[in-house]
C-alpha cells in the first residue's frame, strides 16, 4: 500500500472499513475531496480469500481515482447535468401548472425520473472512461 502511494503520489490515508459482521462481499472505494480524501478497505477483502496481488489492483485502482480527481470531475459533471435537468422538469411541469402545485409533485418526480433515464447514456460514458483511466 506505501509503495503504490508513493508510485502515485498520493497522500490519502487508507481506513478498513470492518462490514463482515454484515457481508461477505469484498469492496473498496475512494471517498472524499480535498484534505478529506481517503480510500476505504472492506475487511473482507482482507480476509485471506484474495491475493496480495489482487489487492494490490483494487488498491491501485482506487488511488488512481484520487490521482486523477475523478472525484472532483465527477462533482462538476453533477453540476453541469444538475441545472439543465431541472430546467427541463421546471418547463416540463410547467404546462400543467408547474411544481408550485404540491399535487404535481409526484409528475415532476416523474419527469426526473425520466430525464434520468434518458442522460445514462452519457452519464455512463462518462463513467466509464474514468474507470478506464
Amino acid at each position: 500500500m506505501r509503495t503504490l502511494e508513493r508510485t502515485e503520489g498520493i497522500d490519502a490515508p487508507v481506513d478498513i472499513e470492518k462490514v463482515s459482521d454484515l457481508t461477505t462481499q469484498a469492496n473498496a472505494f475512494s471517498v472524499g475531496l480535498g484534505p478529506t480524501e481517503r480510500v476505504v478497505v472492506w475487511d473482507t477483502l482482507l480476509d485471506g480469500r484474495f491475493s496480495n496481488d489482487e489487492i494490490r489492483v483494487v488498491l491501485a485502482h482506487e488511488f488512481g481515482h484520487i490521482a486523477h480527481h475523478h472525484l472532483w470531475k465527477g462533482l462538476a459533471w453533477a453540476a453541469l447535468f444538475t441545472f439543465p435537468l431541472a430546467f427541463g422538469v421546471a418547463r416540463i411541469t410547467a404546462r400543467r401548472g408547474g411544481l408550485g402545485n404540491p399535487g404535481l409533485l409526484p409528475y415532476g418526480a416523474l419527469v426526473l425520473l425520466l430525464l434520468n433515464v434518458a442522460i445514462t447514456p452519457l452519464t455512463n460514458v462518462v463513467s466509464r472512461r474514468y474507470e478506464g483511466e
